[in-house]
């Protein structure tokens, strides 16, 4: 089962919630992975950790 996703948009500041689907773990060997999504605030990709939800780029 997928989940709810909360981050902050780095061009706008506004908080967004996006939905991530489960990906199988043997479909992905590397969790340490970012998948991109568009963000609905300011319509441009960011990339997101698969795992702990947080920007590319964000401690």
């Amino acid at each position: 089962m997928g989940r709810h996703i909360l981050f902050k948009c780095p061009r706008l500041g506004t908080n967004v919630q996006h939905w991530l689907p489960a990906t199988p773990p043997e479909n992905e060997p590397n969790s340490n992975a970012y998948v991109s999504v568009v963000c609905l605030a300011c319509t441009r990709l960011h990339f997101i950790h698969k795992e702990s939800g947080k920007l590319l780029g964000e401690e």
